[in-house]
């Protein structure tokens, strides 16, 4: 990401939820009250009027979604079943009993905001880059005031970060706490993803949950979604926001125990797209970037098997508000 510039990725994925939103066959995958903390996102400046502007006319969404089938069909609305799935996760910890919700790398996503809102006794913090949180400080600051969530400017691509918010107390260690990574790992490199989880696993007293998502391991070495776009890597280049990390799913469960945690859940593309019942075969979503809910090891490994169970997943899904 160039310095002194929001995530050109965060205003896009804004952008995209504000298109769903005024999308008859689309809206319904679209959070309740995403859309409205979306638009006032894409209000701060200039560029990003523009973009909430050409999101709402037919004519200009379907510019955007010929784009969309020119580089990675499906991308959209898997940018929103990702972000559905791993709200209903983040709502079950929450009636588990966590009290502390922290989002890492998290743009201008609504979830922490909405959750502020709508609980006031859950602790939500949100750790970003400077420029990328000034945009959403101005609006939360606005329309929340001292009941919005913590905002924390930390580079979470220097090692010892999660160090850094223990010892300035941004992180409650004592809270039952989600971490939420979404987005975010693919941008680190190997090295400094194992040090950021491997950190997270301690970070508080109670025994964490993270959520995180990642970029499937490619033979050769390439990293994106598939199918692949030449496009949209020399735009991810150019903004200086390239992918830089991959995993293998088959060594997911390997990975996280190297790391302090054990993978309680764990969805595909295939558990993704089942999210939305009423998508028809046209509505298929990319491929390439998968989600897993970890809680912190203990000395009694679960039963193998136990990672993923997609129709647990809908009725989560289902039980989430909807517009």
């Amino acid at each position: 990401m160039r310095a002194g510039r929001a995530s050109a990725t965060a205003r896009l994925i804004a952008a995209a939820t504000v298109l769903c939103a005024h999308d008859p066959s689309a809206a319904n995958v679209v959070p309740p009250g995403a859309t409205e903390w979306c638009e006032e996102f894409l209000s701060t400046s200039r560029l990003n009027r523009w973009l909430r502007a050409s999101a709402r006319p037919t004519a200009t969404r379907a510019a955007w979604r010929l784009l969309e089938r020119m580089t990675h069909p499906g991308v959209v609305r898997q940018w929103l079943l990702r972000k559905r799935w791993i709200e209903s996760r983040v709502r079950e910890a929450i009636s588990s009993g966590a009290s502390q919700l922290v989002v890492l790398g998290a743009g201008l996503d609504t979830l922490g905001v909405r959750l502020a809102e709508e609980r006031p006794d859950l602790r939500v913090v949100e750790i970003d880059h400077p420029a990328t949180l000034a945009v959403k400080r101005s609006v939360v600051e606005r329309k929340l005031g001292n009941g919005g969530p913590i905002l924390a400017e930390v580079d979470l691509a220097r090692d010892g970060a999660t160090g850094d918010l223990l010892l300035a107390g941004v992180i409650d260690r004592c809270r039952s706490t989600v971490f939420v990574a979404e987005g975010l790992l693919m941008y680190l490199a190997e090295g400094q993803v194992r040090s950021l989880l491997r950190e997270l696993a301690t970070a508080t007293d109670p025994a964490p949950r993270v959520i995180f998502s990642f970029m499937v391991e490619r033979e050769g070495g390439a990293i994106g979604f598939e199918p692949r776009s030449a496009l949209v890597s020399w735009w991810l280049s150019m903004k200086q926001e390239p992918f830089r990390w991959s995993l293998d799913p088959a060594r997911a469960e390997t990975f996280a125990r190297e790391l302090g945690w054990t993978i309680t859940g764990h969805a595909d593309s295939n558990v993704l797209e089942r999210l939305d019942r009423t998508a028809g075969r046209n509505r298929s979503i990319v491929r390439g970037e998968e989600v897993v809910d970890a809680a912190r090891s203990v000395s009694v490994e679960p039963p193998s098997g136990a990672a993923t169970d997609p129709e647990e997943t809908l009725e989560s899904f289902e039980d989430l508000p909807q517009r």
